[in-house]
């Protein structure tokens, strides 16, 4: 047998293997507790930690893009390198630490992995490592009761809202879009999500910069809802 046959014979041999390995029908995959995804699901409730009553929705991302095949190490090759020419101007904060984020409707935007943390101008936010090698932001938000109380269930399984994280400089550096997803506790939050950095940049070249997080929520038949706050970067867990 020549090294050609061999090669032949050796890639059946691996077919066959997967193929008896492969599940025979479709499989449930919820994408929303795996890392590949710029928005996780971590469901508090199967943390031994936790002790309250949550109960919640089935939540989806949009847009999903991953973390796995993007490094911005591999790219960056100073303080000035940007992810890509946009229309975006620098923006200039205008705050005073403490107050709260700015914007309109009924919600609080915070971080939190395993509970909601509430975020106010001037406060720091931490860029996280994920076992795959990117970096990430924990994002979350919480809604005011009456918002919540105004709507139907299928209209608030429904509710998209979206995260964006911006340098002052204008670079978005991450993002990310979830439909639905609440989880039920003293008030209705989406909380354990993150949102990738893409943008060409090390997160340590970021420590004590400016970032603008902007989180938006679209609820079918509302007016639009968004809050904003200046927040100070640090890295890294």
């Amino acid at each position: 047998m020549n090294f050609r046959q061999q090669k032949i014979c050796l890639s059946a041999v691996v077919l066959a293997i997967c193929a008896c390995n492969s599940p025979s029908g479709p499989q449930d995959f919820d994408a929303g507790h795996t890392d590949v995804s710029p928005v996780e699901t971590f469901d508090v409730r199967d943390d031994p930690m936790d002790t309250g009553p949550g109960t919640g929705d089935t939540g989806f991302d949009a847009d999903p893009i991953s973390d796995a095949n993007f490094n911005a190490d591999a790219f960056d090759t100073g303080p000035d390198a940007t992810a890509e020419d946009t229309d975006t101007a620098p923006i200039q904060p205008e705050f005073e630490t403490g107050d709260p984020p700015t914007g309109t409707g009924l919600i609080t935007i915070g971080t939190g992995r395993l509970s909601f943390q509430p975020l106010m101008q001037g406060d720091t936010i931490r860029w996280e490592m994920g076992v795959q090698g990117g970096h990430h932001i924990w994002v979350a938000v919480e809604f005011d009761d009456e918002l919540i109380d105004g709507i139907d269930e299928e209209t608030r399984r429904a509710i998209l809202h979206r995260y964006r994280i911006v340098h002052q400089d204008g670079t978005l550096l991450a993002e990310a879009t979830r439909i639905g997803g609440l989880q039920e506790w003293d008030t209705w939050t989406a909380i354990g999500l993150y949102a990738v950095l893409q943008a060409q940049r090390r997160p340590s070249r970021l420590d004590g910069d400016l970032l603008q997080y902007r989180v938006e929520v679209e609820i079918e038949d509302h007016p639009p809802i968004y809050r904003e706050v200046w927040l100070y970067s640090e890295c890294c867990d």
